[in-house]
C-alpha cells in the first residue's frame, strides 16, 4: 500500500505509511443527522407533496442522502397511537423488491409494516387490510425510496391503492417515488408519458401540476460542501476534536471530489457521502496520529488517495445509455433541478 501513487486533481499523490486507525470508527459520523442542502430541498418537496397531496417522482446520485432524510421525515410525522384509541399514520414509507416474482407482495409488505402488524391472509386480503389501515389513519402522503427498482406492475399497484384509499377517504393522497438517478434523467418516462393505455393515461394525469412533477435534487455546491464541514465541526466532532478546522479546507476537499473517478452533478456538484468519507479519513487519520488539526494539504490529499485506491468506493456507474430528459411528443414534462 506504501508504494501505491493515484492520480488526483493534485497531479500523482503516494499513500503515506504512516497509521490510519481502522479497527472502529473514531466518531460514528453517520448517527449524527445533518441538514444538508440537498436534504432541504427533498424535504421542502416532501412537504409540497404532504400539503397539497400531489404526486412527484424525484431523483438523486448515490449517497446524495435520500434514504436519510425519508428516515427523518417520517420521524418528524410518526405512526401515532393516541390514548384515545385512534391510530395517526400520516406519512408511510415502501421500497421495491428486485425480484419480480415477488416485487408486488414485497412492496406491500413495506407498506404494511408501518402499521406495526403484519396479517395473515392473501395478497388481497392483506390489501385490502392495508387500504382500511390507511384510510383509519389517516395516511396523506405515502414515499418510496430506492424507486429506480419498481416495475411497472409496481407502479400500477401504488395507483390503484391510492386511488382506492382517497375513494374511501374522500381525499387524494400525495405520492413520492424517490430514485437514484442523474441530472436529466427522467424515471419511468417510457411507462408514464408514452405508454398509450388508460391505466398510465391516468397516472400522467394525477402527476403534479405544479413546476416539478418530476425533479433531480443537485448535490452539494463548493460553497455548500464549506457549510456541511462547518456542520461536522462545530457539532458531532467538537467533543473529540476541538481544535479541528476543516472549513479551512473546503476548497481542497471539493476539488478532489470533482475528479472523474466519483459521481457529480453538472456544476461540480459532489454527493454528502462522498464529503463525508473524506471527514471520516481525516479524523481517522488524526486520531493514530495523536493530532488535534490536520497538519496541511498532504494529509486531505492521502485521504482521497486512498479513496481512489479503494475499488469500494465507487458504487453508482454512470449509463450512457440513459434515456433522454424529453418526454412524447407534444408533453410539456421536464425535470426540474432544485
Amino acid at each position: 500500500m506504501a508504494a501505491t501513487q493515484v492520480e488526483t486533481e493534485f497531479g500523482w499523490i503516494r499513500l503515506s505509511d504512516e497509521p490510519v486507525q481502522t479497527s472502529r470508527p473514531v466518531v460514528q459520523l453517520d448517527d449524527f443527522y445533518l441538514e444538508t442542502p440537498p436534504a432541504r430541498k427533498l424535504r421542502e418537496l416532501f412537504d409540497e407533496a404532504f400539503a397539497n397531496r400531489s404526486w412527484h417522482i424525484a431523483t438523486a446520485l448515490s449517497g446524495a442522502g435520500k434514504s436519510v432524510e425519508i428516515e427523518d421525515y417520517q420521524d418528524r410525522h410518526p405512526v401515532e397511537r393516541l390514548h384515545t384509541g385512534q391510530t395517526r399514520a400520516p406519512v408511510i414509507v415502501g421500497s421495491p423488491l428486485t425480484d419480480d416474482r415477488s416485487s408486488l407482495a414485497g412492496l406491500q409488505d413495506s407498506l404494511i409494516d408501518n402499521f406495526g402488524t403484519v396479517p395473515r391472509g392473501t395478497f388481497v386480503a392483506r390489501r385490502r387490510w392495508l387500504i382500511g389501515e390507511m384510510v383509519r389513519c389517516g395516511t396523506r402522503l405515502v414515499i418510496t425510496d430506492d424507486g429506480h427498482g419498481h416495475m411497472s406492475q409496481d407502479l400500477l399497484y401504488l395507483k390503484q391503492l391510492l386511488d382506492e384509499v382517497a375513494k374511501k377517504m374522500r381525499a387524494k393522497v400525495g405520492l413520492v417515488i424517490v430514485c437514484e438517478g442523474m441530472q436529466g434523467h427522467m424515471p419511468f418516462q417510457e411507462l408514464i408519458l408514452k405508454k398509450g393505455s388508460a391505466q398510465w393515461r391516468q397516472f400522467r394525469k394525477r402527476m403534479s401540476t405544479s413546476e416539478r412533477p418530476w425533479c433531480h435534487i443537485a448535490s452539494l455546491s463548493a460553497e455548500e460542501v464549506k457549510v456541511v464541514l462547518a456542520g461536522y465541526e462545530q457539532g458531532v466532532l467538537n467533543e473529540r476534536f476541538p481544535d479541528l478546522r476543516l472549513t479551512m479546507w473546503s476548497s481542497r476537499i471539493h476539488t478532489h471530489l470533482t475528479h472523474s473517478f466519483f459521481d457529480t452533478d453538472p456544476g461540480e456538484r459532489v454527493t454528502m457521502q462522498n464529503v463525508r468519507n473524506v471527514v471520516d479519513g481525516i479524523i481517522r487519520r488524526l486520531a493514530a496520529r495523536h493530532l488535534s488539526d490536520i497538519p496541511g494539504a498532504a494529509l486531505i490529499d492521502e485521504v482521497v488517495a486512498a479513496m481512489l485506491a479503494s475499488p469500494e468506493t465507487k458504487v453508482l456507474v454512470r449509463d450512457p445509455g440513459s434515456a433522454s430528459p424529453d418526454g412524447e411528443s407534444g408533453s410539456s414534462a421536464k425535470v426540474t433541478v432544485i
